[in-house]
């Protein structure tokens, strides 16, 4: 999931994963090949 997200934004990296709790689901929404909103829908 990061991988993707990070293609589509620099946010999402190596610090952004170590963060996660795991499991994490996240929502992505996208506008053609354009991310347009990530929202977290899992709260552990």
């Amino acid at each position: 999931m990061t991988l993707i997200l990070g293609y589509y934004h620099k946010q999402y990296n190596l610090d952004f994963l170590l963060k996660l709790s795991k499991p994490d689901i996240y929502k992505m929404v996208f506008n053609g090949n354009i991310l347009v909103e990530v929202e977290r829908i899992w709260e552990s």
